[in-house]
């Protein structure tokens, strides 16, 4: 329906003209979300280019998230709030699968294989991930990153490296890291999630007498429950408990990247526990059988 270019973005005329006596709030959403999304492009993808197509999420994953982001400043259509069922779920059921691709997939080379790249996990899921990076960093950081990432690269192309190291600079200039200790490293948590396929589970078993809470992460299988591959990722946790609930702050308190994982909820009895507040997270959450 559209094309990004590099001096001038090109529209079916549907895709351009809304008549309000005529046209449908359904269509004139997909107006606003498509020229979103050809504009990102402007920037992802034609001020800085993906290096080659296995790293084209670069390109789609941030086109596709400022397709609902950058639409839902303008227009009160309620993009925030659909990203999760229409992007992160459809994401989660394709990186389900025995055989998903990793967004950084290397070997891309042929007609086929390049073709197959422009994918729902390209875009759905390079999108959520760039959702869950922008909570783990807060959105005044991230866009600081992107900011440096642009202005760094711009006329050229670049690698996901390029878009870490900015990303990380900007988290390290404004203490973005500061509770998760002295072993975390960012690369590595985004590496962990763009070159390895599939996403985790994390398996949830709290001890109500203790507070403390025991998280187990496994890939997940949606034929078999879990996967065969013994796949760690770095995780940013966030909960929330009936006894001091908050489900406004996205903000990770906790970073997971061990098979098991104890977390102190820092209360005890009989209190709910959410995880995976707003579902910023990209990965699935099961809790044991009383909680």
């Amino acid at each position: 329906g559209a094309m990004e270019n590099w001096g001038l973005l090109t529209y079916r005329e549907a895709y351009l003209l809304s008549d309000p006596l005529e046209t449908s709030s359904q269509f004139q959403q997909i107006i606003a979300y498509i020229l979103s999304h050809e504009i990102a492009h402007m920037w992802y993808g034609n001020l800085v280019t993906n290096d080659w197509w296995d790293v084209l999420w670069l390109n789609e994953g941030f086109a596709r998230y400022y397709q609902y982001f950058l639409t839902n400043e303008v227009e009160g259509m309620g993009f925030d709030i659909r990203f999760v069922p229409e992007q992160v779920h459809t994401a989660l059921l394709s990186d389900s699968s025995n055989n998903p691709h990793p967004l950084t997939n290397p070997g891309v080379g042929s007609p086929r294989s390049v073709s197959a790249m422009f994918s729902t996990l390209t875009y759905n899921k390079g999108a959520a991930v760039i959702r869950m990076t922008e909570h783990l960093l807060t959105k005044q950081v991230h866009d600081q990153g992107l900011a440096q990432y642009l202005k760094t690269n711009q006329f050229k192309t670049a690698k996901p490296i390029d878009l870490f190291n900015a990303l990380r600079d900007a988290g390290m200039q404004h203490g973005a890291f500061n509770n998760y200790g002295p072993t975390f490293d960012f690369v590595e948590y985004y590496k962990s999630w763009t070159e390895q396929a599939g996403h985790p589970v994390l398996n949830v078993d709290i001890n109500h007498t203790t507070g403390q809470m025991t998280i187990q992460q496994r890939r997940f299988n949606i034929n078999t429950g879990y996967s065969l591959q013994n796949t760690l990722y770095v995780i940013p946790v966030t909960f929330t408990s009936e006894f001091d609930y908050n489900f406004q702050n996205t903000k990770p308190t906790h970073i997971i990247k061990d098979a098991v994982t104890v977390i102190d909820r820092d209360a005890y009895g009989d209190y709910w526990t959410i995880f995976n507040i707003q579902q910023t997270g990209f990965y699935r959450v099961n809790y044991d059988e009383y909680t």
